[in-house]
């Protein structure tokens, strides 16, 4: 898995809006087996954030609300 890759973090985090817009179609999803891996994923992507941003996730924060509109 892509998100698992630690060689790839830098390449998520300085992507995140369009992660967060893909995942958040997921969650989204009225098929509760989309959505559950939906919700998978993304505590993968948190993983990978706090760990490229050294424990800071307020960087999901942003993409996150701006996929709420």
């Amino acid at each position: 898995m892509l998100l698992s890759t630690p060689e790839l973090g830098a390449l998520f985090n300085s992507n995140l809006p369009i992660v967060c817009a893909a995942l958040t179609q997921e969650l989204c999803s009225t098929n509760v087996a989309v959505r559950n891996k939906g919700d998978a994923l993304f505590d993968l992507l948190e993983e990978v954030v706090v760990t490229e941003s050294r424990g800071n996730a307020n960087n999901l924060l942003l993409p996150i609300v701006s996929q709420l509109n």
